[in-house]
């Protein structure tokens, strides 16, 4: 048996769906499921669907943003 193990390093999150993060290298990922959504192309125009609402890859700057931060205390 071969396990390989894959490592995303989260950057934003979507304003609207908080269960749907992007990665440093552009991948959406739904992280209740661990699952990488694809992109796909509606009426000509590259995108997501993202909880049954389709988000263009040229909005995306409107729908996300950067993960805070949380301070530690040790």
């Amino acid at each position: 048996m071969i396990i390989i193990s894959i490592s995303y390093e989260d950057k934003w999150v979507f304003k609207k769906h908080p269960k749907y993060i992007m990665t440093k290298c552009k991948k959406v990922i739904n992280i209740k499921r661990g699952v990488v959504i694809k992109k796909t192309i509606k009426n000509g125009v590259i995108g997501w669907w993202i909880s049954s609402e389709f988000i263009p890859q040229k909005k995306i700057n409107e729908n996300v943003e950067l993960i805070k931060k949380e301070k530690i205390p040790f």
